[in-house]
């Protein structure tokens, strides 16, 4: 091989060596920033995120404090003795939609529209009775736990055949939560909701071979 040659091949390997130190080293850039990239979008997204959750809890809070003119509208026609709109504010607090959620409100609202005749308002009572139940159960929708409290709006809907509270009452029996243990008691109702296709009294049922 002749020197010329030989230089040739040392000039083609220096310059392909160059091109792969090249691409090494834009690969290398390309890397950096596309993880500065990606890490300044998620503490972007994290910053919108937050933000977004406090203008949220801002307008709950808003709505509490500052009802809107729509609601108040419908608070003076529901006060007037209005049974549309009685049942109209009781979904609103039962819902937590335009006001924030309170389950004793939405009771309040969905009772007196039942006691004029409302059919639907008549339909979601128990469910509002029962919600309420939960609410005194967990200690939130506006009122503090409270078992014994919780027991006594699951009857009232339990009794009105709400599958839910019929399954809800069964757990309080069961455990002894708010009322004295009674296994027949809990069976009764387990059974009453599993009879409407509960699948939770359901379950109760066959787990204790009732």
């Amino acid at each position: 091989m002749s020197e010329d040659q030989k230089r040739d091949i040392e000039n083609t390997v220096d310059r392909v060596v160059v091109r792969l130190l090249i691409w090494v080293a834009l690969a290398i850039v390309i890397a950096w920033t596309a993880s500065h990239f990606i890490d300044g979008y998620k503490k972007g997204m994290a910053a919108a995120y937050v933000k977004g959750q406090e203008k949220a809890a801002k307008q709950r809070v808003d709505t509490r404090t500052k009802p809107s003119n729509d609601i108040k509208k419908l608070m003076k026609a529901a006060e007037q003795g209005n049974a549309e709109a009685q049942f109209a504010l009781s979904k609103c607090y039962a819902e937590g939609i335009i006001v924030g959620q309170d389950a004793s409100e939405a009771v309040k609202w969905s009772t007196k529209a039942a006691e004029q005749g409302h059919e639907k308002a008549q339909k979601v009572l128990p469910g509002h009775q029962c919600l309420l139940g939960r609410c005194y159960a967990e200690g939130t929708g506006g009122v503090r736990k409270n078992s014994i409290e919780a027991v006594k709006w699951f009857k009232k809907a339990a009794e009105q055949g709400d599958a839910p509270a019929q399954y809800a009452l069964g757990l309080c029996y069961y455990t002894g939560n708010g009322v004295r243990t009674d296994v027949e008691e809990a069976v009764r109702w387990f059974r009453e909701a599993a009879n409407q296709g509960h699948a939770g009294a359901h379950g109760e049922l066959l787990r204790h071979r009732f």
